[in-house]
């Protein structure tokens, strides 16, 4: 059978073809590797279409000289690599992080009343008294005995902020007749000093002997700004 001159045969075609997707595949990796996506002098890529000495790709110093060849397995990750990044680039960013929230403002607490002016004397006036269990008939007038050292405590820790001020204060009274344990459990037109200090002076005061072993007690006290 005779061949025409210059007919290509069907072996030597698919060598070129198969010469020529190597080549392909290697001058991509190499614009990779070098950052770019296309190459950087396309008359040189028409010129050399393949790669004689590395089938998969080279890894080039810059100026044009083999440091090594790729292996097919770094050529794959490569290409996995570049298109990852690309698609990831592609897809819109969605960020499912919440937006930091703004503290929530902690609620300020009331300042306290100051006094307003100058101190001026104050005169006592004793409320009610109860009593959990039993009585204390004389109370009231022993705890009287102290009534110029309640007055000046609030004379001395600030005066009246409210006229009248009032206090109520609570105790333990045993068998001995003493006051004991005196805490205030409400203030009002006064400073804290100055509710501390009445407790302190009620405080161990004698109240009389209570008609059973042990009581609570409830003490109301009234200031109010004595006339000048």
């Amino acid at each position: 059978m005779l061949r025409r001159r210059g007919a290509v045969q069907p072996e030597a075609q698919r060598d070129r073809s198969k010469t020529f997707q190597i080549a392909l595949v290697s001058s991509l990796v190499t614009a990779l590797l070098s950052g770019g996506v296309a190459l950087a002098d396309t008359s040189l890529a028409n010129r050399y279409p393949y790669d004689p000495a590395c089938a998969w790709g080279r890894v080039a110093d810059g100026k044009g000289m083999i440091v090594r060849c790729l292996s097919k397995r770094e050529a794959t990750e490569v290409l996995e690599a570049a298109k990852r990044a690309r698609e990831a680039k592609e897809q819109p960013k969605q960020s499912g992080e919440k937006p930091p929230q703004k503290p929530e403002a902690k609620p300020t607490e009331k300042p306290e009343e100051k006094p307003q002016g100058k101190a001026g004397p104050v005169s006592l006036k004793f409320g009610e008294l109860k009593v959990d269990e039993g009585s204390l008939p004389n109370a009231i007038k022993s705890l009287a005995k102290g009534r110029k050292k309640m007055e000046a405590c609030v004379q001395e820790h600030g005066g009246l902020t409210h006229d009248p001020g009032e206090l109520r204060v609570r105790f333990l009274v045993r068998e001995r007749g003493i006051a004991e344990g005196v805490g205030v459990e409400r203030r009002k037109g006064m400073s804290e000093k100055a509710g501390k200090c009445v407790a302190e002076v009620i405080d161990r005061r004698r109240v009389g002997h209570p008609s059973v072993p042990i009581t609570g007690a409830t003490l109301e006290l009234s200031f109010a700004r004595a006339p000048k």
